[in-house]
């Protein structure tokens, strides 16, 4: 069998990943996220605060009772999460973009 001299001998690899982002604000550390354990009064003075959520949407009371759990849920999710190393891994490449 020959080499397909379109390839040049080079054997594609899998196209299979995983990619992942994640970033705290600006000198905070992922430890001190803890927005799930404020009251709704004080979750939303937070989210005030770090200037991440349109006024007008933190001032609606429809809005902001959709998305009040969902955001109490990812800061719970972010703030206990552990890694069992024990785990068995992906078997695919995982690249994890962090910056600013």
């Amino acid at each position: 069998m020959g080499v397909d001299p379109s390839t040049h001998g080079i054997r594609p690899q899998s196209s299979a990943a995983i990619v992942g982002r994640g970033q705290c604000c600006p000198g905070m550390r992922s430890e001190d996220i803890r927005l799930h354990e404020l009251d709704d009064n004080a979750l939303l003075r937070a989210l005030d605060d770090y200037n991440g959520t349109p006024k007008e949407s933190l001032r609606d009371n429809e809005v902001m009772e959709l998305l009040i759990r969902v955001v109490r849920a990812d800061s719970g999710l972010l703030a206990n999460h552990t890694i069992d190393a024990r785990r068995q891994s992906v078997p695919v490449p995982i690249d994890v973009l962090s910056g600013t």
